[in-house]
């Protein structure tokens, strides 16, 4: 017994050490630079990499990306911007378009677009990949109100597809006060946060809303049929999850509110769905999306979350632009699932741009240029 409790106790110091030792190493030097801790956002202000991809054929060899002083993609704020028609797009990997190069995000050529329009405008991109409505919540409370910008596009509802580990813990959370131990962990310890942010980047692959690449061409003949009892039965338990959405975009428009912010919500759009490939001639209902999903079943799922943001957006008078209803179904516009090729973020930024001109010459006609 006195052996037993000697390597227990052994074991018990071990591990103790281990984690001193890498929770100094990680407060050092955090090798996977995560934007997350706990229940804040770690913004990396006055970054510039450089990506070298070698997994995504149709995207450029070399990609740059870079920070500005708020931490956000695109020009620094004017020393003035309460001067100015002040613009911010929020939301995950589809609006922060982490694998496009430096002005080449949909909010790119927004913005470009809008200056021919507009005389002191401004937009900056927010996005953040893997962020759900959670994350855009603690993202407007600790960094966007402060800035008082005019208008917040808000790109919503792909990271939120099964999301229930973000419900009564994360409301705590946005009050400050530690709802478990877990938590508190995350939120103090570098280990415990490092852990904690690759485990949400495990369920992010699982659910295939990490960033890839589909070959529609090689994938064309990858079909599969789903009856339609089973379709029904993963529509039913997706319903489980949309009222935490609703009210995750509900907490989004108090907050907008309470800091005289005008919110736009834009739905996500996606290369599958009913309809054929304009390039390969793929059917994107049939092809295999997952192991039991095809396009088909993907998009009706998606959909759900989409209508929810434009339910919400009527009841509420809040400008919609229904991006998943307008964007084209076409590989040439998406390189996976949700995410933009070039010629997808330009596509996705004339539409966002056609819509959200007349909206703001009519809320912000001060603005137009003489």
């Amino acid at each position: 017994m006195k052996i037993k409790r000697r390597k227990i106790l052994y074991g018990i110091y071990l591990i103790a050490i281990t984690f001193f030792l890498l929770e100094v190493i990680l407060r050092m030097y955090n090798p996977f630079h995560f934007r997350v801790k706990g229940d804040k956002i770690l913004l990396q202000a006055n970054r510039k990499v450089v990506i070298e991809n070698n997994s995504i054929p149709v995207l450029e060899k070399n990609i740059v990306y870079s920070t500005n002083d708020l931490g956000f993609r695109g020009v620094a704020a004017p020393d003035s911007l309460q001067q100015y028609l002040s613009i911010i797009s929020v939301g995950g990997s589809t609006t922060e378009c982490q694998y496009l190069g430096e002005g080449k995000t949909w909010s790119d050529y927004v913005y470009k677009r809008l200056q021919a329009t507009f005389d002191h405008v401004w937009l900056n991109n927010a996005g953040i990949a893997g962020h759900s409505t959670f994350g855009h919540i603690v993202l407007m409370k600790d960094h966007i109100s402060a800035l008082k910008p005019k208008v917040v596009l808000f790109l919503v509802g792909c990271n939120d597809i099964g999301r229930d580990d973000l419900t009564e813990s994360d409301k705590s959370n946005m009050k400050g006060y530690y709802p478990g131990f877990s938590t508190f962990l995350s939120k103090n310890s570098e280990v415990c946060n490092t852990i904690v942010n690759l485990a949400r980047a495990y369920r992010a692959s699982v659910r295939q809303l990490t960033v890839g690449y589909i070959d529609i061409k090689a994938a064309i003949n990858d079909t599969i049929t789903l009856p339609e009892k089973f379709m029904q039965e993963q529509l039913i338990m997706q319903k489980a999850y949309l009222q935490g959405y609703e009210e995750r975009l509900n907490t989004l428009l108090n907050i907008c509110r309470q800091n005289n912010i005008q919110p736009v919500f834009i739905t996500q759009p996606a290369l599958f769905g009913n309809g054929k490939d304009s390039i390969t001639g793929a059917n994107l209902a049939a092809i295999r999306v997952h192991q039991t999903y095809n396009g088909k079943l993907w998009w009706a799922i998606q959909e759900l979350y989409n209508d929810v943001t434009r339910k919400l957006a009527l009841q509420n008078k809040i400008y919609l632009i229904d991006l998943a209803e307008k964007m084209p179904k076409s590989s040439l516009y998406f390189y996976d699932i949700v995410h933009f090729t070039n010629a997808g973020a330009e596509k996705a930024g004339q539409i966002i741009y056609e819509n959200l001109n007349q909206y703001l010459s009519i809320i912000f006609p001060m603005y137009l240029k003489k």
